[in-house]
């Protein structure tokens, strides 16, 4: 099982896991933040995007590890969206599985021209309508909490099957 909550590091966990399904006895899966089990969760109100170094995972590294997180440097960043990432967060509120064909556009490199490269996306590499000053240990601990349970939960019934 591979408890991961790095999106970048999505498509290494995932071809380790099919080489692993396709090339040995044992099975491979996600627990972590790819898990369908994992979807969904706390919103913040008057936060419709959060992303990258926001109000969630400022939360949930004031809960792991406080040391690492300067708070002083925490702002809000100034976010630029082309019309079709704006296009496509309004119509995400109401079409929430519309927002994988935003996730398309970005974290990709320039050369795309999809306007989604980190420096193009936002002002100081915070992805985040929020400000990040919001974020509290608290929030932290009920996001780990959540997916911690969610994952044992998952684990549980997996252990409930015939080997």
């Amino acid at each position: 099982m591979f408890f991961n909550y790095h999106g970048g590091n999505r498509i290494a966990e995932s071809k380790v896991i099919h080489r692993i399904n396709h090339t040995t006895e044992a099975i491979a899966v996600s627990v972590g933040s790819g898990a369908s089990f994992q979807r969904g969760g706390e919103r913040i109100e008057g936060v419709d995007f959060d992303q990258h170094a926001g109000i969630h995972e400022t939360s949930i590294m004031l809960y792991l590890k406080p040391e690492l997180v300067k708070m002083e440097r925490a702002e809000k960043p100034k976010l630029t969206f082309t019309p079709k990432m704006q296009e496509l967060l309004a119509l995400g509120q109401k079409n929430p599985e519309l927002l994988v064909v935003l996730g398309s556009l970005y974290a990709v490199p320039s050369e795309t021209k999809k306007g989604g490269a980190s420096h193009e996306l936002s002002s100081n590499g915070i992805w985040s309508t929020g400000d990040p000053k919001r974020a509290t240990k608290e929030f932290g601990e009920r996001i780990v909490q959540r997916m911690v349970n969610n994952a044992v939960k998952f684990i549980e019934a997996w252990k409930g099957a015939k080997k």
